[in-house]
Parts: C-alpha cells; sequence; structure tokens
C-alpha cells in the first residue's frame, strides 16, 4: 500500500506541482497502520469524543484494549 501510495506521490509532485494530493496522500500513509479512532483523531481531534459517544465506547476501553481492532 505504502509503495503505491510512494509512485502516486512521486507522480503527482513531478506531473502537476501544484496538486494538494502528495501533502493528502502523505498524510494517508502516515495513517495506513492506524485504527479507526487514530485515525479520527488525527484528522478531527474534537471529533473523537462524538464517535465514542455513537459506538458506546468509552476512553478506558480504548486505552485498555489499544492493541485490538475493536476500538
Amino acid at each position: 500500500m505504502t509503495a503505491a501510495l510512494d509512485r502516486i506521490m512521486d507522480y503527482y509532485s513531478r506531473h502537476e506541482p501544484s496538486s494538494p494530493l502528495p501533502i493528502l496522500l502523505k498524510r494517508a500513509k502516515r495513517l495506513v497502520g492506524a485504527d479507526f479512532l487514530e485515525i479520527i483523531n488525527d484528522l478531527a481531534p474534537e471529533g473523537v469524543a462524538n464517535v465514542r459517544l455513537i459506538g458506546g465506547v468509552t476512553e478506558e476501553e480504548t486505552e485498555s484494549d489499544s492493541s485490538s481492532s475493536d476500538w
């Protein structure tokens, strides 16, 4: 996945230097291994509380089970 993102970023950097895609894809590449809440926290930190509320997930659950993909 990250190799594909690297190739896309390289293409746009060379052929479309005014495109915002390399910046956005660099961020996406950084988040490839992140779980859902980590991604929400990175993209919209203020939204994490809403996601926990909607999902019925407490902060303690996410901290104690950070290795699980269930949040």
